[in-house]
């Protein structure tokens, strides 16, 4: 525009000693030299002047016809952009707003009126109006984050509300908003958009709602594994009472009658032959006596009950080294003392690592350790085994018996860790609070 200006000035200038001459046709190019040549210097003049205003009226004319041209393509980019941000808001429900602090008036376009049910003049450019529309246990929230950049705290204006549609149901906003202040500092105009969040919200809340669910299960679950392994305590004590009482008692008895029926047929020639076999069934019953003992030590020990902890530990470990082709060493430090049901947790712990180590591992060597560490009791249970593939195993299902493990040591409030590798052997490692509260169990 400046450059057109200047154009339209100078030509003016240039034309003005020519406004009261005399209209002169211009030559033709093949005689305009001459005619410059055999012209005096008033006519020279002109016909330079004349030139002049015709090279400068091409020139203007040149440049208006690119000044249209910039304002079309202007105009062009502007529509465009316009079209875009019209489909931009009808797809993502998006509508602007302009509050005007020095007039107290707030323009709403119409697609953000249309997102809560209502027509362009149905809702007026007062603020009150529009603020109706907040749901009243928002109206704080609102209220707090425009109050915050009058006060000068915030340029920017984020809130999540809700509003009320025009049906009664309730919306979920997104308000953004950016403060334009004067030059003392005071904010002149809020202006910013509203977004429908709606299906977001709810989806959250869905999910929300889900997680809460499968939290309860999951509790549900926890405790129901809790009472399994409380239930199974009491069972296998009365199973072992059951073995001890009963079962071994008259696998005893047989012993006792075979013995006595072996004495009463020594001597006789002619019952030799059964003698042997009255022999060969009493080992055989008290082989049925030892392994009965046997069962019901594992599935109650005694010795647990009446000795405590250290000493169950060492016979089981010496009962498993005798049984199998594992050397087991048990250490534990003098100050380990535990409730009766820790300490039925860590023996069954102990039971499950070494039952695994026997089936499992191909171990020849197995330690034990039990200590007292900073208010905690650890027990490290470690072989030298073939190991196992960790990721593997947590992408399967694992065995019952470390299920068995993390389940008891988790409800006594301790933690479970398992370093391993392939041919490298396995370290199970237990550390349960001295005074935890261990889920107790009826004991015979």
């Amino acid at each position: 525009m400046p450059f057109i200006a200047a154009l339209v000035v100078l030509l003016c200038l240039v034309a003005a000693p020519f406004a009261a001459a005399e209209q002169t046709s211009l030559p033709e190019p093949a005689d305009a030299t001459v005619l410059l040549n055999e012209a005096g210097p008033w006519q020279q003049y002109e016909l330079v002047g004349a030139a002049l205003l015709i090279v400068l009226q091409a020139a203007l004319i040149g440049a208006l016809l690119l000044q249209r041209s910039r304002r079309r393509h202007v105009e062009s980019a502007l529509v465009e952009s316009q079209q875009r941000y019209s489909l931009a808001s009808a797809a993502g429900a998006v509508g602007i707003w302009d509050w005007n602090f020095e007039t107290n008036e707030l323009f709403i376009d119409s697609r953000l009126k249309s997102l809560l049910g209502f027509d362009d003049a149905e809702i007026s450019t007062r603020p009150q109006d529009w603020g109706s529309r907040v749901h009243p246990q928002d109206l704080a929230v609102a209220g707090a984050a425009v109050q915050a950049c009058m006060d000068g705290h915030t340029d920017t204006y984020q809130v999540e509300h809700r509003m009320l549609h025009k049906n009664g149901s309730v919306r979920w906003m997104l308000s953004r908003g950016s403060a334009i202040r004067g030059a003392d500092g005071g904010v002149r105009r809020l202006v910013g958009t509203k977004v429908d969040i709606t299906e977001r919200k709810e989806a959250e809340e869905s999910i929300r709602e889900n997680q809460a669910v499968l939290r309860s299960s999951h509790q549900q679950i926890q405790d129901l594994a809790g009472l399994l392994i409380a239930s199974q305590e009491v069972e296998r004590a009365r199973i072992a009472r059951d073995l001890h009482d009963d079962l071994s008692q008259q696998t005893a008895g047989l012993s006792i009658a075979l013995s006595a029926l072996k004495r009463r047929l020594d001597g006789k020639p002619e019952t030799s032959d059964l003698s042997g076999e009255i022999s060969l069934l009493q080992e055989r019953a008290l082989g049925l006596a030892e392994n009965i003992r046997n069962l019901s030590h594992d599935l109650h020990p005694s010795v647990l009950q009446h000795a405590g902890l250290v000493a169950a530990l060492t016979a089981h470990c010496s009962d498993i080294e005798q049984q199998h082709a594992l050397i087991v060493t048990f250490n534990a430090s003098e100050d380990v003392e535990v409730t009766p049901a820790l300490g039925l947790c860590l023996y069954r712990v102990t039971q499950e690592a070494l039952r695994n180590i026997v089936t499992h591992s191909g171990a020849g060597r197995a330690e034990v350790r039990l200590l007292r560490l900073n208010g905690h009791v650890e027990l490290t249970i470690e072989d030298d085994g073939r190991g196992f593939d960790t990721a593997k195993t947590a992408k399967g299902s694992r065995g019952l018996g470390l299920v068995s493990i993390n389940e008891r040591v988790r409800l006594a409030g301790g933690t479970v860790s398992i370093v391993t590798e392939l041919k490298k052997g396995t370290r199970l490692r237990v550390q349960i609070p001295a005074a935890a509260h261990v889920l107790a169990t009826h004991q015979a």
